[in-house]
């Protein structure tokens, strides 16, 4: 099963529970429909586009994450367990169906002056999150993550701006930038 079939098969369990007013268990049939995806791993998805993996230790997560890799998805990534079920499972794998979310016109602006940046490394990125005044590039390889980082910030000084490094999980680091109207200007004429 890919990816596109996966979502597919839990957009269709949505529509029948929602059509047939039987929605009491749909967050367990999601789960149960996931889970055979990811060879009977347990599954925690209360929403159709993202769902977490939870495993028993960093060689199953890792498994875990590169099938859902292989299966199509880019927005995956592994952290450490902190629910009530660490104990079992110290490990889950995040795994998303969204590549980026952008909330309203301005950040779309903003998001666009960025394209080209982004498209330089766009094999190492698996998210992006713009909503003014925060961009945020979410990044599967450190160094990438890194010279990403570099290169923006020459970009960013015309504007007297700065980009922001941080872990994200074990095996994602995010860059942001927080943006305001002012500085949109000076970036946009650079």
């Amino acid at each position: 099963m890919n990816r596109h079939q996966l979502q597919k098969s839990l957009v269709e369990l949505d529509i029948t529970a929602e059509l047939t007013g039987n929605n009491s268990n749909i967050k367990t049939q999601r789960e149960v429909l996931i889970s055979q995806a990811f060879y009977m791993r347990p599954i925690g998805a209360a929403y159709t586009d993202s769902f977490y993996i939870f495993c028993k230790s960093k060689d199953d997560a890792k498994d875990a994450k590169d099938t859902a890799i292989n299966m199509g998805y880019i927005n995956v990534f592994s952290s450490v367990n902190l629910g009530s079920n660490r104990k079992l499972y110290p490990f889950v794998v995040n795994v998303s169906n969204t590549e980026h979310t952008i909330i309203g016109e301005s950040s779309k602006l903003l998001y666009e002056l960025f394209i080209p940046f982004i498209d330089e490394v766009k094999n190492n990125v698996i998210f992006v999150y713009s909503s003014l005044p925060v961009i945020s590039f979410y990044f599967n390889d450190r160094l990438t993550a890194e010279a990403f980082k570099k290169a923006l910030n020459l970009f960013l000084s015309k504007a007297d701006l700065s980009a922001f490094l941080s872990s994200h999980a074990l095996d994602c680091w995010t860059i942001t930038v927080n943006v305001h109207a002012k500085h949109l200007k000076q970036l946009g004429s650079f």
